[in-house]
């Protein structure tokens, strides 16, 4: 029987004081590492310390300007893979590629098919949308703000999607499963906890179909066993909403350069069976194969 993703947690020592001391090391080296930045940016922007609003702080910082805000963004995840990594091998005393799968190993190639095919899918359904209602989106190219843009956030993209996977479906997810054994449970569970509700998104209709998509990425790693595959749905995701397509009615800190710009967001019940149809397809190609491990 094929070794189970949420099981290897168990190869480790996991008591929840190691978990607490983790975290703690992983906070505490990120904000070491990113204090310089910020303190550099408030010398420059002329913000005292009385005035001090971190979260406006942090919204100026990496939302004023799209080509800083990834940058920082970028450096942080740099930051976040090394603490993660001495977190994990350190005091939990276990490989650290068993957050990614229990073979401790990354297949690439699995990495690159689920990158591959739902960019291929947003883009069919993005296609689709367009032909029929034209209006909904309009062409935003601007060179010289995409071309430094893309640049960077090519070269940042996949280090952000990986720790995001490293530690929310990784560590995190590994972490709750320990408690709760139950896949389905477990998933609704760490989309509520990890997760939270979208922000930005008044109506409930779009914010329960963020909510499936997220319910949605924790049952792939269940169930392909492995976390490549949602690297690769990560890598997608990020590239489409930063460089393809920017939705100005979600309200996000981090700016983003893209080629189109939604007018007016479809209806939900389009995105909804959108959804449902990529979620779908992605199944039969890639998951309907996979093996059935002890979870």
């Amino acid at each position: 029987m094929t070794s189970s993703f949420l099981r290897i947690a168990r190869q480790g020592k996991n008591g929840w004081l190691r978990y607490i001391a983790s975290l703690l090391l992983i906070f505490t080296l990120a904000i070491i590492a990113v204090a310089p930045i910020i303190i550099g940016f408030m010398l420059t922007s002329g913000t005292s310390l009385e005035d001090l609003d971190s979260q406006q702080l942090i919204t100026d910082l990496i939302g004023g300007n799209p080509l800083m805000g990834y940058g920082f963004i970028g450096f942080t995840a740099i930051v976040l893979t090394a603490a993660l990594y001495l977190a994990v091998t350190r005091i939990h005393e276990r490989p650290f590629l068993t957050l990614i799968s229990p073979d401790t190993a990354i297949h690439w190639q699995r990495t690159l098919k689920g990158f591959g095919l739902w960019l291929g899918l947003w883009i069919f359904s993005f296609a689709l949308r367009y032909v029929i209602s034209p209006g909904s989106y309009h062409f935003s190219f601007n060179a010289s703000e995409w071309l430094p843009f893309a640049l960077l956030a090519l070269l940042f993209i996949p280090v952000v999607s990986t720790v995001h996977v490293l530690f929310i479906y990784g560590y995190l997810f590994q972490g709750i499963g320990l408690i709760i054994g139950n896949p389905v449970i477990l998933s609704i569970v760490a989309v509520v906890i990890l997760v939270g509700l979208p922000p930005g998104l008044a109506n409930p209709g779009w914010m329960i179909i963020n909510m499936l998509y997220a319910i949605g990425l924790f049952w792939v790693v269940i169930r392909d066993n492995r976390a490549e595959l949602v690297m690769g749905i990560t890598l997608a995701h990020q590239l489409i909403n930063l460089l393809l397509v920017s939705f100005p009615h979600v309200d996000v800190t981090l700016p983003s350069v893209t080629l189109f710009t939604v007018d007016r967001l479809p209806p939900v019940w389009w995105a909804f069976l959108s959804l449902s149809i990529r979620a779908g397809i992605f199944y039969l190609v890639l998951l309907r194969s996979s093996p059935r491990p002890l979870t």
